[in-house]
């Protein structure tokens, strides 16, 4: 096991707890607290182990944090999903009070077979392609005028 794996509550259960030890934390050492990628990789164990999934993405929203010694719960709630993926999110908690939510999606599917809708057409090196003229985006007071845009490929009757 890695250190960061939280541990199952019960057997049946989406619930977890983890310890906070000097292995997942970061800080002086008169102030260690539980550092915020080792409370995501936890949550992502719980939510794999609840939903028998792996990870297709997550992101965190950080509202405190873990202190050496304490122990922290992770609770993994199904939100939404369909057939191949589930939407979940997982509350991390000390003593009730809200460490920080991770919502994410799980699953996926396998194609039965190569499926492309496009096939990809043969394009030259980025500086072989010209730039974009669109003279309504290129003002430097906008962000997209800032950056040097080109072509590779142009069909618009197959919308792409």
């Amino acid at each position: 096991m890695t250190f960061w794996m939280p541990d199952r509550v019960r057997e049946d259960s989406s619930a977890f707890k983890l310890t906070v030890t000097h292995a997942v934390c970061v800080g002086p050492p008169e102030m260690q607290f539980l550092m915020g990628g080792s409370s995501m990789a936890a949550a992502v164990e719980a939510a794999e182990a609840t939903f028998e999934m792996p990870l297709l993405w997550a992101t965190t929203q950080f509202m405190n944090t873990g202190m050496l010694g304490e122990t922290v719960e992770f609770e993994a709630n199904r939100i939404g999903g369909g057939r191949n993926v589930v939407q979940a999110e997982v509350i991390v908690s000390k003593s009730s009070e809200p460490i920080a939510r991770m919502a994410a999606a799980l699953g996926g599917s396998k194609p039965d077979h190569d499926t492309r809708i496009v096939a990809m057409p043969n394009v030259g090196a980025p500086l072989e392609c010209p730039i974009k003229t669109d003279t309504s985006l290129t003002s430097d007071e906008i962000l997209i005028g800032l950056f040097e845009r080109r072509t590779a490929f142009d069909d618009i009757d197959a919308g792409v």
